[in-house]
């Protein structure tokens, strides 16, 4: 009922007057939408929960666990998207992929790298059903190359703020033991109230002033990936460690979260 009286309320402020040449309306349209796609998730998670227990053949006591996880997975996004709100969390996100400093030598392995990650959120927000599109791709010579990206979707800007950070790419060196690191910062910023005036274009133009007008701020690590002599990726966040690179790559970074495959790694 709580829920149900919420949304009312929104609904009923656009009777309100002067409603309609208010700055405030853009977030009452954003926490409605936001309630329409809970409401959404709700009933395509109960489909799928009758699907499932409709389909068990008599005498199963288990179903499959591909289907469970399937589940599971939008349980989980629906209890962080009615969390968002309840406390007027930011909707949709913005994601940079960007050198950590000016001025890289490494260019080729930090571009690389970049397609790296960059295919890895794609994964990840497929996985969660969630809007993925490309905004801008920097490659001209003489600039950092970066990648703008526009997440939308239930719960996108919070299961991607814990993203925010260095991920950094660890590669044998020539000689020794040690190794060369490549440094990419990736940003999550939220996405403005205020929808764009053109299309692709005006929240590609929202995306880059949003990041332009971010305060700085310290950068601290994410993760650490190591693809050679043996796969290994430390997640400094989220206090987990795996060898299991494909399923990282592969956007399962956060599920590992509840899921760890060896023991914290206490030097991340």
């Amino acid at each position: 009922e709580a829920w149900r009286s919420r949304k009312r309320q929104a609904l009923e402020r656009q009777r309100e007057p002067g409603f309609w040449d208010s700055p405030d309306r853009f977030a009452v349209y954003g926490l409605i939408e936001q309630m329409d796609r809970v409401e959404a998730g709700v009933r395509t998670a109960t489909q799928l929960f009758d699907k499932l227990r409709g389909g068990r053949p008599a005498g199963r006591t288990r179903l499959a666990g591909e289907h469970t996880g399937r589940l599971a997975l939008r349980l989980f996004i629906l209890e962080t998207a009615v969390a968002d709100v309840h406390a007027e969390r930011p909707l949709d996100a913005f994601l940079s992929i960007e050198p950590a400093a000016a001025g890289d030598p490494r260019r080729a392995a930090a571009t690389a790298f970049r397609a790296q990650l960059l295919s890895m959120y794609r994964c990840w927000a497929d996985r969660r059903g969630l809007k993925f599109d490309q905004l801008l791709v920097d490659d001209e010579a003489g600039r950092p190359p970066r990648v703008i990206v526009a997440v939308s979707g239930l719960a996108a800007h919070t299961l991607l703020a814990a993203e925010d950070g260095l991920h950094l790419l660890e590669e044998p060196a020539a000689e020794g033991r040690s190794f060369d690191r490549v440094q990419l910062r990736v940003r999550v910023t939220p996405q403005p109230d205020i929808p764009p005036a053109d299309g692709s274009g005006g929240l590609r133009t929202q995306a880059v002033a949003a990041f332009e007008n971010r305060p700085a701020a310290a950068m601290p690590v994410v993760r650490r990936y190591r693809e050679r002599p043996s796969p290994l990726v430390r997640d400094a966040v989220r206090g987990w460690r795996t060898g299991r690179l494909d399923r990282v790559y592969g956007g399962d970074f956060a599920l590992l979260a509840a899921t760890t495959e060896g023991e914290p790694d206490a030097d991340a």
